[in-house]
């Protein structure tokens, strides 16, 4: 299909002609492009409560969490997150919480992720856009 810009007062020609994409991309206005992943992880806040969760998006700077338990905290937060390609650990600082279907979804941020845990996810989040784009083309 095509989107024809006309003139005004009902002028026929039209302006120019605009071929209409097949799909749409988004641009990300981040420092660390987010990709959706489903990891199991765990998180521990205070060191003292720890809680079961699956990774919902995850960037080298920061990762979002799937959970049962709405446990907003502003305290210290730690996460294991266990991937195929080998186990990220890391503090984290609390953004933000939102409902997500009948669960609840919290954001962080990564306060002190190591050259190793960030080149993982790095290579983890190449991996991810190069699949979506084989899948598209």
């Amino acid at each position: 299909t095509e989107l024809y810009l006309c003139g005004r007062f009902g002028m026929k020609r039209p302006y120019f002609t605009i071929k209409m994409p097949t799909s749409l991309d988004y641009q990300q206005l981040r420092e660390f492009f987010r990709v959706l992943v489903n990891f199991d992880c765990v998180y521990t806040v205070e060191d003292t409560d720890s809680y079961d969760a699956t990774t919902y998006d995850i960037s080298e700077g920061g990762v979002s969490i799937i959970t049962e338990e709405n446990t907003v905290t502003h305290g210290e937060t730690n996460i294991l997150i266990v991937t195929p390609e080998g186990n990220i650990r890391s503090h984290l600082e609390f953004v933000r919480s939102e409902t997500y279907e009948d669960r609840f979804k919290l954001v962080f941020r990564f306060v002190d992720l190591s050259d190793a845990n960030r080149e993982l996810i790095s290579n983890i989040c190449q991996e991810k856009q190069l699949s979506h784009k084989m899948e598209r083309e």
